[in-house]
């Protein structure tokens, strides 16, 4: 029980409070789904995104937009206040939730669950995957390791964060969940921090610090609201700006934040785990700058597409 013991620590080395903020969601869940509140669902499911992807999820954004919502609110709470008589079929329902599942993937649906109804469900990382299955780097937990047809082992450490966390996928890795826990006499969440912690321990965060790159490069709220959809100026500036400033040094992990600033959004950059399409664009776009100054030009199928 020791990785039980150790998964505060564990879980605040994603983002710093996040283990006192998933003990409060934990005990507002059965609240939130007597109440049939919407504003106060909203805000209990902006937390959970956030408790999901604390460094790209704006929880008030959320909020905002699932007040308009009710139609789909509604009933995932009824489906979710009878979880355990409906199980799987919960999160389907849930799926009709905007951030929760409606382009299939059940990655932020499975943190509701797992609140919702801890003795059952455990939320679904691409970190716990690859215990499960006993990637390099996180083997040696589970044996005999865990096969997903989906994807293979080396798939979970290429792909990561980008994974087809399919209803499928859930099913089966929260069946294997369910399986150990009832041998272990344990909840199923209880697994799920179990193979959290295991893949600390084995992976931990990076940890080093990086300084401000531009200070430059601002992001008002039209160009924030667009980012996801189109990365290319950003990418393109970030380069330019590596180009003309001193010489980057591009390490895995990187991540881009904007922090709130009242002239806009001002981009700058810290490490952490590389699971964000924003962390990615800097990676790419410092190590072509590198290249490029050094005389290389791109990588050998690079272009501009």
């Amino acid at each position: 029980m020791a990785l039980l013991s150790d998964a505060p620590s564990a879980v605040d080395a994603f983002a710093s409070g996040h283990w006192d903020l998933m003990g409060q969601l934990e005990q507002q869940a059965s609240a939130v789904m007597q109440h049939r509140n919407v504003p106060e669902a909203a805000a209990f499911l902006a937390d959970v995104a956030y408790l999901k992807r604390p460094h790209s999820i704006d929880r008030e954004t959320v909020r905002r937009a699932l007040l308009g919502c009710s139609a789909e609110i509604l009933p995932a709470l009824d489906a979710l206040a009878s979880v355990r008589d409906v199980d799987y079929a919960a999160m389907d329902e849930l799926a009709r939730v905007p951030w929760f599942g409606r382009g299939g993937g059940r990655s932020f649906n499975s943190a509701v669950l797992r609140l919702v109804c801890p003795q059952q469900f455990g939320i679904i990382d691409w970190r716990n995957v690859a215990v499960l299955c006993g990637s390099a780097g996180f083997e040696g937990l589970v044996a005999p390791p865990v096969v997903f047809p989906e994807f293979s082992r080396q798939d979970v450490l290429e792909v990561r964060g980008h994974l087809p966390f399919t209803s499928a996928v859930y099913r089966r890795y929260n069946d294997v969940l369910r399986s150990l826990a009832a041998a272990h006499r344990l909840r199923a969440a209880d697994i799920d921090l179990i193979l959290w912690t295991y893949s600390i321990q084995k992976q931990p965060f990076r940890t080093v610090t990086f300084p401000i790159v531009s200070p430059s490069i601002v992001v008002g709220p039209a160009e924030h609201a667009s980012l996801r959809a189109n990365h290319s100026p950003v990418a393109q500036a970030l380069v330019n700006d590596c180009l003309a400033g001193s010489d980057p040094s591009p390490l895995p992990g990187l991540l881009l934040w904007g922090s709130s600033k009242t002239d806009g959004q001002r981009w700058t950059v810290f490490s952490d785990c590389c699971d964000s399409a924003r962390g990615v664009m800097f990676q790419v776009a410092a190590a072509f700058a590198a290249r490029i100054k050094a005389g290389g030009g791109l990588p050998e199928g690079m272009g501009r597409g």
